[in-house]
């Protein structure tokens, strides 16, 4: 028989007590019955009530003494005098409001002891305001909004919102109610600084996990797979802003594995690691950047994690060994040097295999004196060796945005660390930046200031550098500190860096000129359209449309550097009528080699010039932008096909292809043209040279017009292509080089000055040869003045006999005049053709 615990305290002062039982089990085969008591009882909570009966007892704590008697089932109960005392105050409740001033749930200080006369002395309860802010106006308030597929609840002014990302990451998106300038709420845009896709989630784990290993000295196996993921998947691009945090701390990481680990880095994790720090800085990333201006505190790790790599690096690097990093968007190089051999380090090294076109173009240069690395610390020796790293970024400083009302970043950033970092430079670091925009005032050098942490956009500072000019495009940097430099320019006041730029005055008059020389040219083939109707006025008509919208779209390129969407829009349709306006001029080539050779041209061939016209183009820019999901059309600084890449060859190559082709055309038909003049039979000279007019014989007979001689039509205008072709196609080629040149180099006044004489001379050179030199256009506007002045006597000109005129409309669109006036008499058909061969 056991027996069980007691029971609760029967009181909780004054004396109680508290019992237990027992069951027993019946006796068996004769056995004795169960000895005892089966209840059992004793005293409890002997100490005496309080005598106050106004004090309200909260939860409370006691202490109890008791002492048990050896042989004695009883307990030997005494008072206990002990002081109370309050206990700490729980936390605040919920306030009872959510503005306009509240009181929070009570807060109650417990008694953990009893006091054996009198109250506690002290507050039991406490109360304060809560809440205070004032209550917000209904205008005041943010109204629920569905947006980009996410339901935001209605919030105050002043508060943020918050929602889950979306399936494919973690974390909130969050999106802030503000006020405007008449004090009335709305919502600001979503950012996506606390979302971090599932991959990114995904390789920062695997990260720490590997940096939690190399911090007990653990090998890094599985380092090299993290950081080829990292690689690609950060090459797509990021989805969320808070992708780019997660890529800085997962780098971060890496190169406390680097340091602390026994793993050596090989060349391809050197690669992926630079190529991830490039991958961030991509042109695709600058919205990210600029959602939440969440560059200017992150830029610090930036730099910081590049100069720390360096040092990784550079410590397992053989003495005068260096290494060159070159990517898309920066190109970082790593020296090492002895201290007791040092020499002068420069940089960019121009020849370096593989270095991109940007940084090999570039003006930017670094100059290291060996001074700097043998004298820059007091205990060097002759063992010591100094790792000198050197990193050129491409659009750091477009995507940093630092232009202000009055100043403007006017350089590439250009950073310059030495480890082990010299306590003084005993010679100063020579920067020489080539400016970014012309007509800049004030050049000034900055350099980035870590101890200045002030700032939101970053710790630039003037301190411990000096400008000095070189020309009027370049400005030296003598520094002497190591840090990250750039050049800071005033804006000239007639300048305008806003997102909308005007384009430079000799564009507009260039564009202009060629423009309104090219309207005018539609003018006057649409009023004299009846007569003149043919194949290769309508060539001619769809050669001007494309030039005129190509210059229309240079102009409004220049004012779109700053719109992503719109820049880009403008590069492919620029890329698009570039080459049309080519494609147009061998249609035309074309066209006049079948009408040399004599062939019949059906409705079949006549879809074909359209289609080598404008679809041949549009196959060309279709395709460039599926392979290069439109990266590379449109820049920072020019919309425009980027000059990385090898995009600039989907223009460049049809553009020679189209010449190349033309030239073999016009010599063949300059050939036939030469062949059919040089024969004196008529007969053999009809049949080497058939125009398709000639072919059916006939002629037109106006008794003020004169006899014109469909032959002698069909080879002035064939002569007249081939004079075309001559001229305007290199007059083209190179009018659109002079703009590809003035549109990729705005700060050059020359190439801007070229392109508008070209250009403006293309328009007059289209406009004499089409226009004003050629005879049918000529006749058709004397016989459009005479059809003017016969209407206003009454007379209508009534049309040829039995519809024959019409049937010369027909038939040859390449007769460039028809007189269908009064003034044509008759018409004499040699022979007859059936209406049927001309459908």
């Amino acid at each position: 028989m056991s027996g069980p615990p007691w029971s609760l305290c029967s009181s909780t002062c004054g004396r109680g007590y508290r019992e237990r039982t027992r069951s027993c089990k019946p006796p068996q085969f004769g056995g004795d019955p169960c000895s005892g008591p089966a209840k059992q009882t004793k005293f409890c909570n002997i100490a005496v009530c309080p005598e106050d009966p106004r004090m309200q007892w909260a939860l409370l704590r006691r202490v109890r003494v008791s002492r048990r008697v050896a042989g004695d089932t009883g307990l030997l109960l005494r008072d206990c005098p002990v002081d109370g005392k309050w206990q700490a105050w729980t936390l605040w409740g919920g306030c009872t409001k959510t503005c306009g001033g509240g009181q929070p749930a009570e807060a109650e200080g417990l008694l953990w002891a009893l006091l054996r006369w009198g109250a506690v002395p002290g507050d039991r309860e406490e109360v304060r305001q809560c809440n205070e802010k004032r209550c917000p106006e209904p205008h005041e308030i943010c109204d629920e909004e569905n947006f980009a597929n996410v339901v935001w609840k209605e919030t105050p002014s002043g508060d943020t919102a918050a929602v889950r990302c979306p399936p494919n990451a973690v974390g909130l998106i969050l999106r802030r109610c503000t006020l405007d300038y008449d004090g009335n709420a709305y919502w600001e845009n979503p950012t996506y600084m606390k979302c971090i896709s599932n991959d990114y989630r995904s390789i920062q784990t695997l990260t720490r996990e590997h940096l939690s290993k190399a911090q007990r000295g653990l090998m890094g196996d599985g380092v090299s797979e993290v950081l080829a993921k990292l690689r690609s998947t950060s090459s797509d691009g990021t989805s969320y802003s808070g992708d780019l945090l997660a890529i800085v701390d997962v780098l971060k990481n890496m190169t406390e594995i680097f340091r602390r680990s026994y793993y050596n880095p090989s060349n391809a994790d050197v690669q992926n690691f630079v190529q991830s720090v490039s991958n961030l800085l991509m042109e695709e990333n600058r919205e990210r950047w600029e959602e939440t201006q969440l560059l200017g505190p992150n830029i610090k790790e930036l730099f910081r994690l590049v100069e720390d790599f360096v040092d990784v690096i550079g410590f397992r690097m053989k003495d005068f060994q260096d290494t060159y990093e070159v990517t898309e968007n920066l190109v970082l190089s790593i020296h090492k040097r002895p201290a007791s051999g040092a020499s002068d380090i420069t940089f960019p090294m121009k020849v370096w295999k593989g270095m991109v076109d940007w940084a090999r173009g570039s003006e930017d240069k670094v100059t290291v004196s060996r001074n700097t690395l043998s004298m820059g610390k007091p205990d060097a020796d002759d063992t010591s060796a100094f790792v000198t790293g050197i990193a050129l970024y491409r659009n750091l400083g477009s995507i940093l945005s630092l232009q202000r009302n009055s100043t403007v970043l006017n350089s590439k950033v250009v950073s310059v660390t030495i480890k082990p970092t010299p306590n003084f430079l005993s010679a100063p670091v020579e920067i020489e930046f080539s400016h970014l925009y012309n007509g800049t005032i004030n050049q000034t050098c900055i350099s980035w200031d870590e101890s200045d942490s002030s700032s939101l956009l970053g710790s630039w500072s003037a301190r411990g550098c000096r400008a000095v000019p070189v020309d009027s495009f370049r400005t030296k940097c003598v520094c002497d500190r190591l840090s990250s430099f750039a050049i800071l320019a005033r804006l000239n006041p007639d300048m305008n860096m806003d997102k909308t730029l005007l384009p430079s005055v000799t564009l507009i008059v260039g564009c202009g000129v060629s423009s309104l020389t090219l309207l005018l040219l539609i003018i006057i083939y649409v009023s004299v359209w009846r007569y003149i109707r043919s194949e290769r006025s309508v060539i001619l008509i769809n050669f001007c449309l494309s030039i005129i919208s190509s210059n229309a779209l240079i102009l409004i390129g220049q004012t779109q550097t700053r719109n992503k969407v719109v820049c880009t829009l403008v590069a492919a349709f620029l890329h698009f009528f570039f080459l049309s306006s080519f494609c147009w001029v061998l249609t035309e080539a074309w066209q006049s080699y079948m009408a040399v050779t004599g062939r019949l041209r059906n409705r079949i061939i006549r879809k074909r010039f359209l289609c080598l016209g404008w679809g041949l183009p549009a196959l060309i820019v279709a395709v460039s932008v599926g392979f290069t999901k439109a990266k590379g059309y449109g820049t920072v600084n020019y919309c425009w096909l980027s000059l990385e890449g090898g995009l600039l060859y989907a223009f460049v190559g049809p553009a020679a292809a189209v010449v190349l082709v033309n030239m073999v055309i016009g010599i063949l038909v300059f050939n036939k043209l030469v062949s059919k003049d040089g024969i004196t039979d008529m007969k053999l000279k009809e049949r080497a040279g058939q125009m398709t007019v000639p072919l059916y014989n006939m002629t037109l007979k106006c008794a003020k017009c004169g006899v014109i001689s469909s032959a002698d039509l069909s080879t002035t205008a064939t002569q007249a292509s081939l004079w075309s072709s001559c001229v305007v196609l290199p007059l083209l080629a190179l009018t659109w080089m002079s703009a590809v040149l003035a549109i990729t180099d705005r700060r050059s006044a020359l190439f801007q000055i070229l392109f508008a004489v070209f250009d403006s001379l293309e328009g007059f050179v289209i406009v004499m040869v089409h226009c004003i030199l050629r005879r049918e256009v000529q006749e058709a506007v004397k016989c459009r003045v005479v059809d003017r002045q016969e209407d206003g006597n009454g007379d209508s000109g009534s049309s040829f006999q039995n519809g024959h005129a019409q049937l010369m409309t027909d038939f040859e669109k390449d007769v460039d005049i028809a007189c269908r006036s009064g003034e044509c008499v008759r018409v004499h058909l040699h022979a007859f053709v059936s209406l049927c061969s001309l459908l």
